[in-house]
């Protein structure tokens, strides 16, 4: 596999997960995580041997299967690595045919150069969508606080001796929902 691949996976997991995964042979749990989605876009997106992934990672094939097998079902639990996971797997289609291709062709580092930008357009349209997403969110958060402030300025006119009466028949309004 070109090693340009191999380094574009390498740099994106260590840089939305903030680890280095070849400094140490530390087993902390955001390490181990990092690596187990490292040995999973190799071993399944480029169907890679478990040996190979092994030797790659400076690890022994049971570990990277161990990782892949037993701890991805969880980490595609968890939003933080299965947003990772899903974005690392939109770039594979487009690396296996680099890969092949490289072999093929005269002109490797302009092909280079030119998946570089296909990556960075695939990054910046996946983190569009993102933050459309995160968008929606606030808007949905901001009508919530816009319907309690028309609330509160209702509730503003309601005069004081009146006012546990609003909160009876609101309370039954409420157990009726």
């Amino acid at each position: 596999m070109k090693e340009e691949i191999i380094e574009f996976y390498i740099s994106e997991i260590e840089q939305e997960l903030n680890v280095d995964l070849f400094k140490s042979n530390s087993k902390t749990n955001e390490l181990v995580f990092a690596r187990a989605v490292g040995y999973y876009i190799f071993r399944e997106g480029f169907g890679m041997h478990w040996a190979e992934v092994g030797r790659m990672f400076k690890k022994n094939h049971a570990t990277v299967m161990h990782s892949v097998n037993n701890l991805i079902p969880y980490l595609k639990t968890v939003p933080k690595y299965s947003r990772l996971i899903d974005r690392l797997f939109m770039y594979v289609p487009m690396h296996r045919k680099i890969n092949k291709q490289a072999i093929l062709e005269v002109s490797v580092e302009v092909k280079h150069d030119i998946s570089k930008l296909l990556l960075i357009n695939d990054k910046l349209t996946l983190d569009n969508s993102l933050l459309h997403e995160e968008i929606g969110k606030i808007h949905a958060e901001l009508e919530a606080y816009k319907k309690g402030q028309q609330l509160l300025s209702i509730l503003k006119d309601v005069p004081e001796e009146k006012m546990s009466i609003v909160e009876e028949r609101l309370s039954a309004m409420v157990k009726m929902l």
